[in-house]
């Protein structure tokens, strides 16, 4: 297997409070830095994000997106990629030296076309460990990759259409059924995500968790998406454990 430039890409909206954990983890990987790219895609951030960015990690690409959503931020991220590994996670989050590593040797069998894994919520109390119990679990019933914690071959992303620009919640789930139609998708349980448990407020997380498992189903059932925005809640709880 040759070597493969594989591109890390991070949507963020107004994420100055954790861009910096996030990509400090990112650039701590112990793995080759000339084999990986790292994408920041700013989606209309209103605050510091950018700048951040910017004057700490000068080596990471900063992509502008104007149009707002996670949708429109994880399709342009893909347009300027240059690896034939597309990897994702989200501004909030932080990942093990290891994450990449064992992304990339997952990739070594031919049949395999996207590798996911599951997500922690830090800092944990009541609403986070019930969204992490609902999460993981359809996450792995349905073997669906979480956005935070997701990758495939660009090739394999281009054969299947891509994102829809129209599937703004549950589009980690969308690519994921689509990915599976042509080849082999595999979760690695282990292979885990830090991720801010800022949505984990009882009833706005039970919400949305409700929309985004109909959303999933919907996808299986009827074959499109019934909901298609969530709301963005920015607050105090740090990722970092």
């Amino acid at each position: 297997m040759k070597n493969p430039l594989i591109s890390v890409i991070i949507p963020a909206y107004n994420e100055e409070k954790y861009i910096v954990t996030c990509l400090n983890s990112v650039t701590s990987q112990n793995f080759p830095k000339s084999l990986y790219e790292i994408i920041v895609v700013n989606n209309n951030s209103s605050d510091k994000t950018k700048e951040i960015v910017r004057k700490n990690f000068p080596k990471v690409k900063i992509v502008d997106e104007p149009k707002q959503g996670v949708v429109f931020a994880r399709i342009a991220g893909v347009n300027e990629a240059k690896g034939e590994f597309i990897v994702f996670t989200d501004a909030d989050s932080c990942v093990s030296k290891t994450w990449l590593q064992n992304i990339y040797l997952e990739f070594a069998d031919p049949q395999v076309v996207a590798v996911g894994g599951l997500i922690e919520y830090f800092p944990k109390f009541l609403g986070s460990r019930i969204k992490q119990f609902i999460s993981n679990f359809s996450y792995s019933f349905f073997k669906s990759m979480p956005g935070t914690n997701m990758s495939f071959k660009k090739k394999s992303y281009q054969a299947v259409g891509g994102f829809s620009p129209a599937v703004n919640m549950a589009e980690d789930a969308y690519i994921s059924f689509k990915l599976k139609k042509i080849g082999q998708l595999k979760i690695l349980k282990a292979n885990k995500v830090i991720t801010s448990s800022r949505r984990a407020r009882f009833f706005d997380d039970i919400l949305f968790e409700v929309k985004y498992l109909t959303s999933v189903l919907s996808f299986l059932v009827i074959r499109r998406n019934i909901f298609f925005h969530f709301k963005a809640i920015r607050d105090k709880c740090f990722v970092n454990p």
